[in-house]
């Protein structure tokens, strides 16, 4: 008899199956490990229509080697059909976030939704997005911020639109900071920041739609399958969407915390 919990990713029913193996120990474990990684976005409503099924199986972790790169892989996931994927309890926290984030990649753009490489505060009602390359910042100015408002995200963002209207959920993805808490809350999508470290702080309106998308483009989190919808709704994105910025800040919390109060304010 197979146990079954609900995770809800940016309004998508991802029902997990357990099914009994040998090693009950190892089955608990994974399965508590689930309840408590990914506790906020648990979904406890009793009638739902099941976006994707993941069956949890006994382990069969195959080794795969690839001459010619003189590489090993260890399949941890495989397709089943339309919608439907099986894993193995031997896998770790990170190999299932990874296998989540597979899967989002693969389908977001079917869902008018595709992410961005971001961090994220709650600023006011509003999902606040802060971009940059690698080092640029956006971990950084999250944390001076989280003195005031709360962090959502600090490497990856879901844009969706619905009804209309768009909005930001997190992913399931593990963070660099631990503390930020994860859940299938829906937000308001505010302002988007492209940031910049300068030794003053202010910002610029990007008014340019090509540079905005240019900028953007280089944000989007792809994977072959499934790149080209998500490409399409974020080009989508760019011509409707109007309040994103040029940020450049000085590595220095209360000058950052100071602006955007004053923000808050206005």
């Amino acid at each position: 008899m197979k146990n079954s919990l609900t995770l809800r990713i940016a309004g998508l029913n991802f029902k997990l199956n357990f099914f009994p193996i040998e090693s009950t120990h190892l089955a608990e474990t994974f399965i508590d490990s689930i309840k408590k990684d990914y506790s906020g976005f648990i979904y406890k409503e009793k009638t739902f229509t099941a976006d994707f099924i993941i069956n949890i199986v006994e382990p069969d972790l195959e080794m795969i080697y690839m001459s010619k790169q003189k590489t090993y892989y260890l399949n941890f996931f495989r397709s089943k059909g339309k919608n439907t994927y099986e894993t193995f309890y031997r896998i770790g926290q990170a190999q299932f976030s990874s296998f989540l984030m597979q899967i989002l990649l693969r389908t977001l753009g079917k869902k008018n939704a595709f992410i961005l490489h971001s961090s994220s505060v709650k600023i006011g009602d509003n999902a606040n997005l802060f971009m940059a390359f690698s080092g640029g910042g956006k971990s950084t100015i999250m944390k001076f911020l989280s003195d005031k408002y709360s962090s959502l995200g600090d490497d990856s963002v879901i844009i969706k639109k619905e009804a209309g209207k768009y909005y930001m959920y997190q992913t399931p993805a593990i963070e660099k900071e631990w503390w930020i808490k994860k859940g299938s809350a829906r937000y308001d999508l505010g302002t988007l920041y492209f940031i910049n470290k300068s030794e003053s702080m202010f910002e610029e309106d990007l008014a340019d739609k090509d540079k905005a998308l240019f900028k953007l483009m280089n944000q989007l989190m792809i994977v072959e399958k499934g790149s080209k919808e998500q490409a399409k709704r974020l080009m989508e994105f760019i011509k409707s969407y109007h309040d994103i910025k040029m940020l450049f800040f000085p590595k220095k919390r209360d000058k950052v915390l100071k602006y955007f109060e004053a923000k808050t304010n206005e």
